[in-house]
């Protein structure tokens, strides 16, 4: 794999990726780190977000949390924030499967 900061350098940026602790998310999340950004991952499963984290050292913070809780969001995206700043780079990579082609999607469909 090519040195992402060959390609671009983040450093002095934050990054928030959902979906963190697994595939895509997780994938995101190494390669913002690879560039130099500091990264939050957020996901449901606390102990692969641990091991992310330990694993990926002092730029890397956690969140285990339920996006999907839309009554918790505003705290979620508060706590988001604690540990490098507001972010500024956001990749959504939760899975999730609401059953509706994206025009459909409602509020209420979500929940």
């Amino acid at each position: 794999m090519h040195d992402p900061r060959a390609l671009f350098d983040l450093s002095g940026t934050v990054a928030c990726v959902t979906g963190a602790s697994s595939g895509l998310g997780r994938h995101a999340a190494n390669v913002l780190l690879a560039a130099g950004a500091e990264v939050v991952g957020v996901a449901r499963r606390e102990a692969a977000l641990a091991e992310w984290q330990a694993e990926s050292g002092p730029k890397a913070s956690f969140l285990a949390a339920d996006i999907t809780n839309r009554a918790l969001i505003t705290d979620i995206a508060a706590e988001i924030s604690t540990p490098f700043g507001p972010p500024d780079i956001v990749v959504h990579a939760a899975g999730l499967n609401t059953r509706e082609t994206a025009d459909n999607v409602t509020a209420d469909g979500w929940d």
